[in-house]
């Protein structure tokens, strides 16, 4: 019985770790094709670059992106957010 068991989670292992493997193009960008190329269609393809968005949701509209007039929660969480990539502390603080 414990060889068994002990085969069936090794097998089980084996099976996680085989679904967890990435291919050679991992983390790279997606390449886009060449002008000229035809898609599927049959039409030519046009390179859009790419835009990443972030949509959050803050239940309510801040009041203001002003720091000084912003008040509540919601409108600090978005200055916070926005604020983020302008500030940041050195290793002396």
């Amino acid at each position: 019985m414990k060889k068994w068991l002990s085969l069936f989670v090794v097998a089980l292992f084996v099976l996680v770790l085989s679904a967890c493997t990435a291919t050679k193009d991992a983390g790279e960008a997606p390449s886009t094709e060449k002008e000229g190329d035809k898609g599927e269609t049959g039409t030519e393809t046009e390179a859009t670059p790419t835009e990443k968005v972030l949509y959050l949701n803050n239940g309510n509209e801040p009041t203001s992106f002003d720091p000084s007039v912003g008040f509540d929660a919601v409108s600090w969480n978005a200055l916070n957010n926005l604020m983020e990539g302008l500030v940041r502390l050195s290793k002396d603080h």
